[in-house]
């Protein structure tokens, strides 16, 4: 069945969306997927406090329309949205996606030495939007913004809304389930972090379509 995915917050100790207004990047994976490196993520810093005000889902989207289910090797997007559901003016955002193996994936936010890493789920696409970049941390591809990026709609009031929608190819048939972690910063340009809005990271479990007995 098709259908928008509102998702559970992840829990755990997960660092907080790293991005001042004018940044140009994370400081580290703040998704919740873990890194190669020994320690929080690969680096991965706070930005600001940790409000939750954002409210944010991430899904996998088929030509446009939400599914719950990848076919092995099939295209698809991945698209993490968010809206100012506050009384500041924030104009522009930042963002980070990883999709790991659910068969990868490892609880908390440290990955102890002689442990593996989350693995990268499928691969992203070549061709990215505007102010999105594809980076290694930790030994893991994410997707995050290489510069704040302007609103969609909007000009930062209340109701405005951030959305992003990369191009994501499903890995072959035998994977099993992928889980899609997403986070969302709206700032405000003022140079400073004071005032801007962050959320926990999202997470959403897609299991492999005719493979779907995988347990989350």
């Amino acid at each position: 069945m098709k259908k928008s995915f509102i998702l559970s917050l992840l829990a755990g100790g997960i660092c907080y969306v790293v991005l001042s207004s004018n940044a140009s990047g994370y400081g580290g994976n703040a998704t919740g997927s873990r890194g190669a490196s020994t320690g929080a993520n690969g680096g991965c810093s706070c930005h600001g406090a940790q409000n939750n005000l954002l409210p944010v889902t991430v899904e996998l989207d088929s030509a446009g329309v939400a599914v719950s289910r990848y076919t092995p090797g099939g295209a698809y997007t991945i698209k993490l949205s968010g809206v100012n559901n506050t009384t500041s003016t924030l104009p522009k955002f930042g963002f980070q996606l990883s999709a790991v193996l659910a068969n990868s994936r490892q609880a908390g936010t440290t990955t102890p030495a002689g442990q593996p890493a989350s693995v990268l789920a499928g691969t992203w696409g070549s061709s990215l939007p505007a102010g999105a970049a594809n980076v290694a941390i930790g030994g893991l591809n994410l997707i995050r913004q290489s510069s704040a990026i302007n609103a969609t709609t909007g000009t930062g009031a209340a109701g405005t809304t951030y959305v992003i929608s990369i191009p994501w190819t499903a890995p072959a048939a035998g994977s099993g389930a992928v889980v899609l972690y997403g986070v969302l910063a709206a700032v405000n340009a003022n140079s400073s972090d004071v005032g801007d809005q962050t959320n926990i990271a999202k997470t959403v479990f897609i299991p492999e379509l005719g493979n779907e007995n995988t347990c989350n």
